[in-house]
């Protein structure tokens, strides 16, 4: 999938932005949030000067885990 991404990035001429789910995980609180807000402003320079680009973040299900309520573990 990553070299999906990049290859059209590539054929389109547009800059390609890659983060991992992984770095928006962090044990430190609002380390990862840092991480979103930085990724977004570096797409935001990239589009104010090239015009566009193409933002793939790799193992998104890293960031959206779900937790087990101890009802859940019960049942």
């Amino acid at each position: 999938k990553t070299l999906m991404a990049k290859a059209a990035a590539t054929e389109a001429n547009i800059p390609f932005l890659y983060a991992s789910g992984s770095e928006f995980v962090n044990k430190y609180v609002g380390q990862g949030a840092k991480n979103v807000r930085d990724l977004f402003q570096q797409a935001r320079n990239t589009v104010k000067n090239k015009g566009s680009c193409i933002i793939f973040i790799d193992e998104i299900d890293a960031v959206g885990y779900r937790r087990k309520s101890a009802r859940n573990d019960m049942i």
